[in-house]
């Protein structure tokens, strides 16, 4: 076989999608499916903020998390009351000495509403922040182990465990300890019948994406980015719901390399960006979705104008169609808001009002 053969789906594969059932635990959705709602948003800006990627909401302070791109000085954290919409503060410091961070790609609360947590990849720290104090500098930090260096991405469950997905394990889901001991593991990556010689590591790429939770209600999602499937974690009942659609395909990929060094690729000019973050509400799972290709967004700065909205069961319930381009989102339940971060020449925060959702 050529390992550098581009490998598409074939019309076997799409008859056997077609004709897979729907169950309990796998569903699949058309647009056509669901109402159509469309909602404007009002703009907030915030000099401070100038290369964000993520955004967390805990209460009403919002977080905005920046890109690595950029200067040092630049806080890899922003505090935003959004009470008052006003710049309440500024957290972090980049470096590699203690209580420093080289980013900053999680953020979850801690123990009191006067603390919080941040989780930098790079460097496999987490570190815990006070909110309402002045310094930068976290007041404490730990390493994340060894022994889970492969888990790379992560949500906590409890004050003292993880879930999180590993690059290389049969299992879509690992548990573990903040010491590091695997306490658990759920589900397996499900095989590609076209391409049986798919490894660990290439159902992960395959299948890579975002992965958040909701640990107040034990609800976990993990959104693809180059394929259109949501899966839902129920921590409480151990079961996982795939959600798949619109689009049935795999993305077009190659195997790079020789024999069995050869790994999964896929090219970005070939293939659109499907899911762009999720953020889980007590009631309902928001999907930000694309459908747009890198080289497009490089040229429009659009990255994702619509969200799919689900039920804790994966129930597709309404499209919301948004007024500008967005990434990163979080909802306020107490406002009924949806914030993101906008896509434009300047970035900001876009404020939605949600409509009643049933």
């Amino acid at each position: 076989m050529n390992k550098y053969h581009i490998y598409t789906i074939t019309f076997l594969f799409l008859i056997s999608c077609s004709e897979k059932k729907e169950s309990h635990n796998y569903k699949i959705f058309k647009e056509t499916d669901l109402e159509s709602i469309n909602i404007s948003s009002t703009k907030k800006s915030f000099d401070e903020i100038l290369n964000p990627s993520k955004v967390e909401i805990i209460e009403n302070y919002l977080f905005i998390l920046e890109s690595n791109r950029g200067s040092l000085e630049n806080p890899p954290i922003h505090v935003i009351d959004t009470k008052s919409w006003s710049y309440y503060r500024a957290k972090g410091i980049r470096g590699t000495g203690p209580l420093e961070l080289a980013g900053a790609q999680v953020l979850f609360e801690g123990k009191s509403s006067d603390s919080f947590w941040a989780y930098s990849s790079q460097d496999k720290k987490f570190l815990e922040f006070n909110l309402h104090d002045s310094s930068r500098l976290a007041n404490n930090e730990y390493r994340q182990p060894s022994s889970m260096f492969k888990v790379v991405r992560i949500s906590p469950l409890s004050d003292t465990s993880y879930l999180g997905i590993s690059v290389e394990n049969k299992h879509r889901l690992i548990e573990f300890s903040k010491d590091g001991v695997e306490l658990n593991s759920y589900g397996e990556w499900e095989k590609v019948s076209q391409h049986p010689y798919l490894d660990f590591f290439d159902l992960f790429r395959l299948n890579d994406g975002w992965f958040k939770g909701n640990s107040r209600y034990k609800i976990y999602a993990h959104a693809c980015i180059f394929r259109d499937r949501l899966e839902i974690f129920d921590y409480q009942t151990k079961e996982f719901i795939t959600v798949d659609g619109p689009d049935l395909e795999l993305p077009t990929f190659k195997m790079m390399g020789k024999d069995n060094s050869a790994s999964l690729y896929i090219p970005l000019e070939e293939n659109r960006y499907r899911y762009r973050d999720l953020t889980i509400t007590s009631s309902y799972i928001f999907a930000l979705y694309g459908g747009i290709g890198e080289f497009e967004f490089r040229e429009t700065s659009v990255l994702a104008k619509k969200i799919y909205v689900f039920t804790h069961t994966g129930k597709p319930l309404v499209q919301l169609n948004l007024d500008r381009s967005i990434e990163g989102i979080v909802v306020n339940e107490t406002t009924n808001q949806l914030y993101g971060l906008t896509t434009d020449e300047n970035p900001g925060i876009a404020v939605f009002n949600l409509p009643l959702i049933e």
